[in-house]
């Protein structure tokens, strides 16, 4: 009983510091309530042209495809509704959804998850909790940031679907139209959608979870929006493909960075070096925490390989695979309790050492985990 009341005291120490990040988020908007990234607050009011009239591409120049502007779109209304600024009700929305993704990771954990005093169902959600609202930064609502969001909900539901767990039929068509959206604001973050389902078919060779509701959804929400472009006004047709985008595929080489300066960052390699020893880490695990583990493994390496693509070096673009590094910290240093729990000595002290070991080495990676991306995040903003 001992154990469990350890485990169930650092679940809710755990929760309590995230929601004490998420608080100090909140405050900081409270305080600086005019304080938003430059790109957001671009798409923001280009958002705001849109909804006012403006044609895309034709009124006003813009090189990214329309589905943020649509996203943008929605902030705009409940400022205007509420009749609060543009800014506090974009924010107002990425923390609500940030809530939202957390809160359905973690119901998707408490079905994984078979111990009863388990730390997954708190200590996962509270790292992803503390990372997407407070420790990402500047960088508060980026493409990538909604990405994330919209994204690695669906990632833990469908580990569900690969293990033959229950996943209701509407939970699962929300969450893979939520993931479909999210991959959509990049064509290249399909490749961190795709790695982990190649992972997970490898494995059980089984296809009768790509039947499931929620990757169904996620298909046909991606085809639907693809779609939709042959329904766009021919002027802003014509403008995006025939104009904005061979101009961008033309000049916007311009800002490509060398090998080193891409690959040589801490934004890049810290979080890097997480997921590759979480691969080696997971061997040490049950067999299906270990499968979990290696699912996100293979997510972050297609967060890698999006992050060098892109050839820029930029910290935001990094983002994915900073965050799903956090939760792989988060995953192994649960699963491993758990597992230690279950496999325990003969004595109390042998048990209660397992848990401080694994949780201390847990704590240290996760502190340079977010302090190495901090510090990258204040480098980059002098």
């Amino acid at each position: 009983m001992n154990r469990y009341f350890s485990n169930r005291t650092l679940a809710l120490g755990l929760s309590a510091a995230a929601l004490f990040f998420a608080a100090v988020r909140i405050l900081l908007f409270v305080r600086y309530p005019l304080q938003i990234n430059h790109d957001c607050a671009l798409l923001l009011q280009q958002a705001q042209l849109m909804v006012d009239g403006w044609t895309p591409y034709v009124d006003f120049i813009e090189i990214n495809p329309p589905l943020i502007l649509y996203m943008k779109a929605l902030p705009i209304w409940v400022a205007r509704l509420l009749s609060i600024n543009v800014i506090t009700a974009f924010h107002l929305c990425v923390l609500l959804l940030a809530f939202w993704s957390t809160l359905s990771i973690r119901d998707s954990l408490k079905v994984l998850t078979s111990a009863e005093h388990s730390l997954a169902p708190l200590a996962i959600p509270a790292a992803y909790l503390a990372f997407v609202t407070f420790f990402i930064g500047i960088e508060f609502g980026q493409r990538e940031h909604i990405f994330a969001l919209l994204f690695l909900p669906f990632l833990f539901a469908r580990m569900l679907n690969w293990e033959g767990r229950a996943l209701t039929v509407r939970r699962g068509i929300v969450l893979g139209i939520a993931a479909a959206l999210g991959v959509c604001l990049k064509p290249a973050f399909l490749v961190i959608a795709v790695l982990p389902e190649l992972y997970w078919f490898i494995v059980k060779r089984n296809y009768r979870p790509l039947l499931d509701p929620a990757f169904i959804a996620f298909a046909l929400t991606g085809l639907a929006y693809a779609a939709h472009f042959f329904l766009l006004p021919a002027a802003m047709y014509a403008a995006y493909f025939d104009r904005w985008m061979p101009e961008m595929l033309r000049h916007y080489r311009a800002y490509e960075r060398g090998f080193s300066d891409i690959v040589l960052q801490r934004h890049f390699i810290v979080p890097l070096f997480i997921a590759i020893a979480g691969f080696g880490a997971s061997f040490a695990l049950d067999t299906n925490p270990a499968r979990r583990v290696r699912a996100l493994v293979y997510a972050a390496v297609g967060a890698a390989f999006v992050y060098y693509v892109q050839s820029k070096g930029w910290k935001y673009h990094a983002l994915p695979l900073t965050t799903i590094a956090a939760l792989i910290v988060a995953a192994i240093a649960s699963w491993a309790n758990d597992s230690a729990q279950e496999r325990a000595g003969r004595t109390v002290a042998s048990s209660q050492f397992a848990l401080f070991a694994r949780v201390a080495m847990a704590a240290l990676l996760v502190f340079f985990a977010l302090s190495g991306y901090r510090i990258s995040s204040k480098r980059h903003a002098r």
